[in-house]
């Protein structure tokens, strides 16, 4: 997945890339997010969740390759690379999901109510493993491939050397993808502990957000989805030994 094309950013740095769009590959990603679209809610797989799935995820599908086919180069990879990624991808991801767990830990040894709301953030809803997979799949193609790629295409538009353009994408795609990670938590109201935690989790959330960025960017979407998976499964094994 992810196979892009020419550039229009003036300075590009490689050349003989393929340009157009793989159908298979956009309707194998959309099939995917469409499976993976109802287990964020614990939903029961059904036709109206399917239906709401295939809604949601075809313009984030096609919209995300679209604008990465024009500003954004993965060259073609033999099996042999692939495994080499989808190991980095595995190591990338335990040592984010190992920064995030040693940054909750930190959080936690400031204040007992921090402690208290990671508690109930962690365990109100404990994750399956089919939520693991699916916020990955999930995520990934919104803010990595839709999201990131969009700004990465308005960013184009407007400068000319592209470092600069995927920069600008990969942080402010991690920035948007750092903030929603406030969402559904109890924020510790004593003195200046509120911007302690929720500066916390934007940061922790943020980098990890640039890890998958530049993941995405350089490998491709699957190294990216990969990633982000061993992150959280770390985080399934190992929060209940820290929190409980």
């Amino acid at each position: 997945m992810g196979r892009v094309v020419s550039s229009p950013v003036k300075d590009r740095e490689r050349r003989g890339w393929t340009s157009g769009l793989d159908p298979v590959t956009v309707g194998v990603t959309w099939v995917l997010f469409l499976f993976a679209f109802p287990f964020l809610e614990a939903q029961e797989v059904g036709l109206e969740t399917l239906v709401g799935g295939g809604l949601i995820g075809l313009p984030l599908v096609v919209l995300g390759f679209l604008a990465a086919s024009r500003c954004r180069a993965v060259s073609d990879q033999n099996n042999a690379q692939r495994a080499k990624l989808a190991i980095l991808a595995l190591l990338a991801g335990t040592g984010v999901g190992a920064a995030n767990l040693g940054a909750n830990v930190a959080l936690a040894a400031a204040d007992a109510s921090i402690r208290a709301g990671l508690h109930e953030h962690l365990f109100a809803k404990p994750l399956p493993w089919e939520r693991v997979v699916s916020v990955a799949v999930v995520e990934e193609i919104a803010f990595r491939l839709f999201l990131m790629s969009v700004v990465a295409w308005i960013a184009a538009r407007l400068l000319n050397k592209a470092r600069t353009v995927f920069l600008t994408a990969l942080f402010v795609s991690a920035f948007l993808f750092a903030v929603p990670h406030l969402l559904g938590r109890s924020l510790p109201t004593h003195s200046a502990l509120p911007a302690l935690y929720a500066s916390g989790v934007v940061v922790k959330s943020g980098v990890a957000g640039v890890v998958l960025g530049w993941i995405f960017w350089r490998w491709g979407l699957p190294y990216a989805i990969v990633c982000h998976f061993a992150a959280n499964g770390l985080h399934k094994v190992f929060e209940p030994m820290l929190f409980s």
